[in-house]
């Protein structure tokens, strides 16, 4: 797994046993704590069986059908890839958990700096949303509510 960032929102990750637990965000030397059996105790978070975490970039080949267009990858990216994996999630039954809080406006919209302008994608760009923006507001359309502890839990 690709690590970025600390865990900054819902404290250490707490996989059930016998229970997926699917991540939004990104994580840097983060420590999983398990519960009873295997799992007991502290791992690292890419030894824990069970933690799903979407890791994949961009493909190269979104990347050629729209060259020229940010929002045109970024779209394709989340009808292809992005939502449906977050459908495996919600119809798995496992455990959804952001660990990144995302209602703070520096997980909502990412700034293009002047280094990122130079790129012809981000020319005309200020800002852009962020995945996880995307990621909270489908749950919260699919009758999810954010718990303080970084976990989404479905409302009947």
């Amino acid at each position: 797994m690709e690590i970025r960032q600390p865990i900054e929102f819902g404290g250490d990750l707490m996989k059930r046993d016998g229970v997926d637990l699917y991540v939004l965000g990104r994580t840097k030397g983060s420590k999983i704590v398990g519960g009873s059996g295997s799992h007991a105790g502290t791992k690292n978070i890419k030894e824990l069986d069970g933690i799903m975490v979407l890791r994949e970039r961009i493909p190269e080949r979104i990347r050629q059908k729209y060259p020229k267009s940010y929002y045109d990858q970024t779209k394709a990216y989340w009808d292809e890839i992005n939502g449906p994996w977050l459908d495996d999630a919600i119809n798995s039954g496992g455990d959804i958990r952001f660990i990144q809080d995302p209602r703070l406006t520096h997980n909502i919209t990412h700034i293009i700096d002047d280094i990122q302008r130079k790129n012809p994608l981000f020319a005309n760009m200020s800002s852009h949303k962020t995945y996880l923006h995307f990621e909270y507001q489908y749950l919260l359309k699919k009758g999810f509510v954010l718990q303080e502890n970084g976990l989404m839990i479905k409302l009947n």
